[in-house]
């Protein structure tokens, strides 16, 4: 029974940390986490992962336009941080919105070809030495990585 004071939901504790931990590699930690959140999260979502998780009956979730699915099927999230995700979303969009647009600056990849002529030739001499399996990672007397 819900009210307006609180939403009491029953999920199988272990099934659920079987679930996480065979299906989607959870660490114990990284379950205990997801669990705090799933408690923590506003009603409708709590609802909705009950739903789903007990009766395989798929949310309706939906915020500024993103839904549930679409967090599964076209972002890749697996279907528990997606719960999570909107969550998130409806508590503050701004901040789901930033989240999904991940980080702003772009890589830049380039051909030795399109490097300058006086790099050209250490580039290629420093990938050959890679490929040829030369070891161009190597840890200093400290214990720490240095990139030659």
């Amino acid at each position: 029974m819900i009210n307006k004071y609180s939403t009491q939901i029953l999920v199988n504790f272990v099934a659920l940390r079987k679930t996480l931990k065979n299906d989607y590699h959870y660490t114990e930690r990284e379950f205990l986490h997801t669990v705090w959140r799933l408690i923590k999260a506003r009603d409708e979502v709590k609802i909705a992962f009950a739903k789903w998780f007990n009766d395989d009956i798929y949310p309706q979730l939906e915020c500024e336009g993103i839904t549930w699915n679409d967090l599964v099927a076209k972002r890749g999230l697996n279907p528990y941080n997606a719960f999570l995700f909107m969550d998130t979303m409806l508590d503050d969009p701004e901040y789901g919105f930033t989240l999904i647009k991940g980080p702003m600056s772009p890589s830049l990849r380039l051909n030795v070809d399109q490097l300058r002529p006086e790099l050209r030739d250490y580039v290629a001499q420093e990938l050959a030495k890679e490929k040829d399996g030369n070891n161009v990672v190597e840890p200093d007397k400290n214990g720490n990585i240095n990139i030659k």
